[in-house]
C-alpha cells in the first residue's frame, strides 16, 4: 500500500495474462535508494510503482499494462536519480499482462459541471442525462447514480423517458404525451419489469425481463482454468433476457408455423418443459423467426450477458449466496430432477426475476468456445474466432438436470458443445 494513500487490494484490479514477471528497483550493481533523500515516505521505486498502479501509467481506457507500468517507473526513477535503473524480467508469458482499473478517473466535458449547478431545471435535466451517458464508459457506479437522479428529477417534473421507434429517438416528454404516443416508458420501469411482445399472428412471444446497464467482475478467482482470469465487463446498455428458457410450447409453435418437424422430447413430455435437442443453429433460426414475427431484435445472449444476468448483482458462488444447502430451492440437478427436465419456473428465481439460471438445462449462448478468458472482450459483446476461438463449438452455461458435481451449477461455470443434447436448451435476449 502507498503509505500516503489507499491500500491496493486484489479487488482493485482485473488481471489478464498468465506467467511470471519481476520488476526490480535497480540493477544488481546499483543500490536501491530509500525515500529519505527525496522527501518521500518510502523508496523512490515503490513510490512510482504505486503511483503507476494508481492510474498514472494507465492508457486512455484506464488499463495499466505491465509494459506501460515499467516504462513509467523507469522514466520517473531515472529522471530523479541517474544512479538507479529499474529492470524488468518476464518468463513463461501467455498474453499481455494487463491490470484493468475498476474506476478510471473521468474527465467531465467542458461546461457540464456548470450545467449541473444551473438553477434552470431543464438545463439540469439535460446535464444529468448527458452525465449518465458520458460516465457509462468511465465509471459505471456514478453513471447509475446519475440515472437515478435523472429519474427522480423527471418524476418531480411529471416527465418520463420514452423510446419513439418511428423516429428512432429517445425523448423526454410529459407523461400524458407519452401515453398518447403509445410508446414504451422506460424511466418508470425498474429492474425485473416483464415485457411480452405480440406475434404478427396474434400469439405471444416469450416473456422478457428488463436488466440494467452496469458492470461486474466476470470469471472465478478459484483454480478453474476455463473461468480464468477474472476481468471487468461493462454492460453499456440495458437489455432484455428471457424470464425462462424457451419451452416446448413456444418452440413447437415456431416449428408448426415454419413447417418443421417437432423436436424430440425423449419421452419426458412437452408443454412448459424446456425445449431440448436443439442445435446452436436451431436457436438462431428461432430468434430470426421471432424477430420477423414481432418487428423487434431478438438474439442469443452473449456469455458475458448471461453471467451478468445470472449473478444479478451478486459476487457469491450462486445468485442466492454461498450456501450449497439452499441449492434445491433454486435448481434442478441429478439428485432432485428424476433424471430428466422439469417444468420451467418451478424453483425460486434470482433477485432479477430470472428462473432456472442454475440447473434444469444447460443454455446455448452466442460465443465461440475459448479455453480461458485471456484477451476476452471488456464489453458485453459475444466473443468470436479472435484469439484462438473454436467456432465449431459454442459456450453453454448454467448446468443441467444431470449435474452431479454441484460446483458445475455455480454462476461462473461454463462448458462447450457442438451438437444437440437432451440436457441442452436456450434462453433468448432482446435489444431495447
Amino acid at each position: 500500500a502507498d503509505k500516503g494513500g489507499e491500500a491496493l487490494t486484489e479487488e482493485s484490479f482485473s488481471v489478464r495474462g498468465v506467467g511470471k514477471a519481476l520488476l526490480a528497483s535497480s540493477t544488481r550493481l546499483q543500490a536501491s535508494q530509500d525515500g529519505s533523500k527525496t522527501g518521500l515516505q518510502h523508496s523512490l521505486f515503490t513510490h512510482y510503482l504505486v503511483s503507476g498502479l494508481n492510474g498514472e501509467a494507465a492508457n486512455e481506457t484506464g488499463v495499466v499494462t505491465l509494459e506501460k507500468l515499467y516504462r513509467y517507473v523507469h522514466e520517473q526513477v531515472t529522471n530523479d536519480r541517474g544512479d538507479m535503473t529499474p529492470v524488468k524480467w518476464i518468463g513463461d508469458q501467455e498474453g499481455e499482462f494487463e491490470l484493468g482499473w475498476l474506476k478510471p478517473k473521468a474527465v467531465l466535458p467542458e461546461g457540464l459541471l456548470e450545467a449541473l449547478k444551473s438553477t434552470d431545471k431543464w438545463s439540469q435535466l439535460g446535464a444529468v442525462c448527458q452525465l449518465a451517458e458520458y460516465l457509462q464508459d468511465n465509471d459505471v457506479e456514478l453513471a447509475n447514480m446519475a440515472r437515478q437522479s435523472l429519474q427522480q428529477a423527471l418524476q418531480d417534473e411529471g416527465l418520463v423517458v420514452v423510446a419513439h421507434r418511428k423516429i428512432e429517438a429517445v425523448l423526454i416528454v410529459e407523461k400524458p404525451v407519452a401515453e398518447e404516443l403509445q410508446v414504451e416508458i422506460f424511466s418508470e420501469k425498474p429492474v425485473g419489469t416483464v415485457f411480452q411482445d405480440s406475434l404478427n399472428d396474434g400469439g405471444k412471444a416469450p416473456k422478457m425481463v428488463m436488466l440494467p446497464a452496469g458492470g461486474f467482475v466476470m470469471g472465478s478467482d478459484r483454480a478453474e482454468k476455463q473461468a480464468f482470469p477474472q476481468h471487468i465487463v461493462t454492460i453499456k446498455k440495458s437489455f432484455l433476457l428471457g424470464e425462462k428458457v424457451v419451452t416446448f410450447d413456444e418452440y413447437d409453435n415456431f416449428s408448426r408455423l415454419t413447417g418443421r418437424d417437432l423436436t424430440e422430447d425423449y419421452g419426458w413430455g412437452r408443454g412448459d418443459r424446456p425445449v431440448v435437442g436443439v442445435t446452436w443453429e436451431n436457436c438462431h433460426e428461432y430468434v430470426s423467426w421471432l424477430s420477423a414475427a414481432t418487428g423487434k431484435n431478438y438474439r442469443l445472449p452473449s456469455e458475458a450477458e448471461w453471467e451478468y444476468a445470472c449473478r444479478a448483482g451478486t459476487t457469491t458462488l450462486y445468485s442466492f449466496g454461498n450456501d450449497v444447502g439452499a441449492l434445491g430451492k433454486h435448481a434442478w440437478y441429478l439428485n432432485n430432477s428424476d433424471k430428466k427436465t422439469q417444468v420451467v419456473a418451478a424453483k425460486s428465481p434470482n433477485s432479477w426475476g430470472l428462473y432456472d439460471m442454475h440447473g434444469n438445462v444447460w443454455e446455448w449462448v452466442e460465443d465461440c468456445y475459448h479455453k480461458n478468458y485471456n484477451n476476452a472482450p471488456a464489453d458485453s459483446s459475444a466473443w468470436s474466432q479472435s484469439h484462438l476461438g473454436d467456432c465449431k463449438k459454442h459456450v453453454i452455461r448454467g448446468g443441467g438436470w444431470g449435474v452431479f458435481d454441484l460446483k458445475k451449477l455455480e454462476s461462473t461455470q461454463r462448458g462447450a458443445a457442438y451438437e444437440k443434447h437432451n440436457f441442452l436448451g436456450f434462453r433468448i435476449a432482446k435489444d431495447l
